[in-house]
């Protein structure tokens, strides 16, 4: 809430991004990464996924974010994707390091995360 009350009409126009993004880049990474329970709910999502389609599809989803986030916010859109890029890295280690893989309850803190240092990355960026 501190972070959202600091936002300009600007940034709060590239807000809307980060969702869309975050969900795109959950779902290939359910898809990609290593499950932790191999016979957990995610898991059996990530047997049913096509792999293919999922990555078209979210790389349609992060060049549609980035076009518009460049299209706002200018060089701000490149410093979203590469923390979101810095974001997917650190999950992928910290949930094969810690956990053995990934799991439902890892996708949601992902999620939680990658939005957080999205609408940081968006609010402090548009202040300088």
């Amino acid at each position: 809430a501190a972070v959202l009350s600091e936002a300009t009409l600007k940034n709060a126009a590239m807000l809307p991004f980060v969702f869309v993004l975050t969900r795109a880049l959950s779902a290939w990474a359910m898809a990609f990464f290593e499950s932790a329970r191999p016979n957990g709910m995610l898991d059996a999502f990530a047997q049913a996924a096509h792999k293919r389609m999922v990555t078209i599809s979210c790389l349609i989803y992060a060049f549609l974010c980035a076009g518009g986030w460049c299209v706002i916010g200018g060089w701000l859109g490149m410093a979203c994707l590469a923390a979101a890029v810095l974001c997917v890295l650190y999950y992928k280690h910290m949930a094969t390091k810690n956990f053995g893989g990934v799991t439902g309850d890892l996708a949601g803190w992902f999620l939680q995360i990658t939005e957080l240092v999205l609408t940081l990355v968006i609010v402090l960026g548009g202040k300088l």
